[in-house]
């Protein structure tokens, strides 16, 4: 599950996390016509029984679009070495904003969001790492928000917890019992999901995808309030050839509701996603106010 907050080229070596050690940079090179890419994450609730999906489209063998499951599309432009140095921001024809991205040891460390027309900035964001090269804060300032992340020793995405206004908002905690390749590793051109406030969450989540996930909510008073916790004992998997996973059926302990994550990809000998479960179920969006609020500039949570 995943949040929705919207949100010079180096030559040194970028530092990675054990696991990460000898994968794609986050600053990747263009892939063969053959490599397998993600072009569809598809999140259905049970519990507030509605869709999440996010599309992704490639050129050049780089992530081009991405059209975010709250409806803004994320455009991308690259400089000759394969970097992303910009995203214009679009809700239909009409461009919302322009970000741009400030690197230091080829990480992003600031990302900037100016308004089209005046280029006033109406989010700045800064990105801490720690020495293992994993993002552990992700602020903004003038928004009045933050993410922070905590990792397993092999560099994996053990938790994000969101705060707005300094308050806690929401919180994720992560399993891996399974060695189920990351689906998001193969968005090639991008380090994180920008696009969303708990950024850290996909593509900076590791080589495998997660076995369960908790997701938690927060009173006024900072206590914890459990929407789900997914029991891992249930999860059900369907892989492709490649080891990515077409679909991942999770049941929440205390309900029994299926929580399912389903992917499609393009140049992938992996099958076809399960027909019984969500893929067959309403993909009208059916979005429950809390867990696809709308963010700070556009940002949201990624699930």
């Amino acid at each position: 599950m995943s949040f929705v907050f919207i949100f010079a080229v180096s030559c040194q070596k970028e530092s990675k996390s054990p696991e990460e050690s000898g994968t794609k940079s986050s600053a990747s090179k263009p892939e063969s016509a053959g490599s397998c890419r993600l072009t569809s994450y598809d999140y259905y609730d049970g519990i507030g029984d509605f869709h999440s999906i996010t599309y992704f489209t490639y050129k050049n063998g780089v992530v081009d679009d991405v059209l975010a499951s709250y409806g803004q599309r994320f455009n991308m432009e690259y400089n000759k070495q394969g970097k992303l140095i910009s995203s214009r921001v679009y809700d239909g024809a009409t461009l919302l904003a322009i970000i741009t991205f400030v690197y230091q040891n080829n990480k992003v460390v600031q990302e900037t969001w100016r308004d089209p027309t005046t280029g006033e900035i109406i989010d700045d964001l800064f990105l801490t790492y720690n020495n293992q090269g994993n993002l552990i804060r992700n602020e903004s300032f003038i928004q009045q928000y933050f993410t922070t992340y905590t990792y397993t020793n092999e560099g994996r995405l053990e938790s994000w917890k969101y705060f707005y206004a300094g308050f806690p908002y929401a919180q994720g905690e992560y399993t891996y019992d399974e060695n189920i390749k990351n689906p998001f590793q193969s968005l090639n051109g991008v380090g994180y999901a920008f696009w969303y406030v708990n950024s850290g969450f996909g593509i900076r989540s590791g080589n495998r995808w997660y076995s369960s996930e908790k997701i938690s909510y927060f009173d006024e008073d900072g206590n914890p309030d459990t929407y789900y916790e997914q029991d891992t004992s249930q999860t059900v998997w369907q892989v492709g050839k490649l080891h990515y996973p077409m679909q991942v059926d999770y049941f929440d302990i205390n309900t029994d509701f299926p929580i399912t994550n389903t992917f499609q990809y393009e140049n992938c000998d992996g099958g076809q996603p399960s027909t019984t479960a969500r893929i067959n179920q309403n993909l009208g969006s059916k979005n429950s106010g809390g867990v696809n609020r709308i963010k700070p500039a556009l940002k949201k949570l990624s699930f």
